[in-house]
């Protein structure tokens, strides 16, 4: 995941962030140039409070593709990697589109990616970048209703994520109140929703802007940490195992022509499709589901 951050020289312009430019176990910090923020996307179906028009657009997707690999993979999108060729995308992949980020942000091409990964029956989920200083209540409220403005549907979507990495936001505020912040976002999300969120990070923004005592690790983790591996880095800071680890930022795609993010899913097919319907939630938080000593593929 990359940030929209703007850096000239040694002029640099602070803007809002995309996922990518993180600092990770085996790589630095990238800072890549990306365009200032668009107008949001025309409004949809609110599938969440229309029971009827979510069912209806349910029936007219594809029954997307069993998942056979042993261990699922998947990638994460957003504007830019431009526009996808979706009819090429595999369908027994997952994917991790970009919605949103702070209050007042909307990729523009997430309308256009998650009507046609449901169109071509790819497996689909939205994340929110996480901006610590903006105020907890208006980044759900915008979360949500473009989610729902979309047709998120909790029985056979990805549940929803949130993306904490470094960005400028996280030196305005105290590690305290940027846990207790993310904390809020996940809680309010879960009970507007009624699906468990999953965090996505990584080992350098743990060890440096949480504290060892959190309540993020009652929620499913995505871990990005790229390495030739066969697995992840050991975890800590509370967190005992991974649900997806985002392995290379470098990856290939048949379908989407620039370089993009992959993923892994922690277990089997079916137990990823299982993993969606557990998902869907009190508005109490379970645990995570995930085992730390298994790799990709075990």
């Amino acid at each position: 995941m990359r940030t929209r951050e703007r850096v000239a020289g040694a002029r640099a312009v602070a803007g809002r962030t995309r996922r990518g430019g993180r600092t990770c176990l085996l790589a630095a910090l990238l800072v890549v140039w990306a365009s200032g923020c668009n107008p949001p996307g025309e409004a949809g179906t609110d599938a969440a409070s229309d029971p009827a028009a979510a069912a209806a657009e349910a029936a007219e997707r594809p029954t997307p593709a069993v998942f056979t690999s042993a261990a699922p993979v998947g990638f994460d999108v957003s504007h830019h990697q431009d526009e996808i060729d979706w009819p090429s995308v595999a369908s027994d992949q997952f994917v991790y589109i970009k919605l949103s980020e702070g209050v007042d942000y909307v990729d523009p091409l997430f309308a256009a990616n998650w009507g046609a990964a449901a169109e071509h029956g790819v497996l689909r989920g939205a994340y929110h970048m996480f901006r610590p200083e903006d105020e907890v209540p208006p980044q759900v409220e915008w979360f949500v209703s473009l989610l729902q403005r979309h047709g998120f549907d909790p029985t056979a979507d990805l549940p929803p994520a949130l993306d904490l990495e470094s960005n400028s936001g996280v030196a305005k505020v105290t590690p305290e109140l940027l846990r207790a912040r993310a904390e809020e976002w996940l809680r309010e999300v879960q009970a507007r929703l009624r699906v468990r969120p999953v965090v996505y990070t990584n080992p350098s923004f743990w060890r440096d802007e949480l504290e060892p005592e959190h309540e993020l690790v009652d929620y499913p983790l995505w871990v990005a940490a790229y390495s030739d591996e066969p697995s992840p880095p050991p975890m800590e800071n509370g967190w005992t195992g991974w649900t997806f680890w985002q392995h290379s930022e470098n990856g290939a795609v048949a379908g989407v022509a620039k370089p993009v993010d992959l993923n892994r899913f922690h277990a089997d097919g079916a137990t990823l499709r299982r993993f969606v319907e557990e998902s869907v939630a009190d508005t109490a938080p379970a645990a995570a589901v995930t085992d730390d000593s298994a790799g990709p593929g075990e």
